[in-house]
């Protein structure tokens, strides 16, 4: 079964924000387990396409898949976090309201 794209969010903010180890390992269970295969056609509203592409990118930049790194950045990670939560936030307000599908 395909889980929707608040589906996925929703489990990685969870992540984000109940994980007890350290933020840039968090960010790294919430794209790896929830949000890498999240791609902008997924999402109804272009403006949404543009800004989950952007964050997607920089998200593979950070993580690359060839393993853990313990050279990660404490505060891009968490600049990450934050915008993951952002983008969350603003799916369920969605434009004029509407929230996401």
């Amino acid at each position: 079964m395909t889980r929707s794209p608040a589906s996925r969010l929703e489990a990685a903010v969870l992540i984000l924000a109940a994980g007890a180890e350290r933020i840039c390992l968090r960010v790294e269970r919430a794209y790896a387990d929830h949000l890498r295969d999240l791609e902008p056609r997924q999402l109804t509203d272009p403006g949404h396409r543009a800004k989950w592409a952007a964050l997607l990118a920089d998200l593979r930049r950070m993580y690359p898949g060839t393993g853990p790194s313990p050279d990660l950045d404490e505060d891009k990670a968490a600049a990450l976090a934050r915008r993951i939560l952002d983008f969350y936030d603003e799916l369920l307000r969605g434009p004029g309201g509407r929230g996401i599908p």
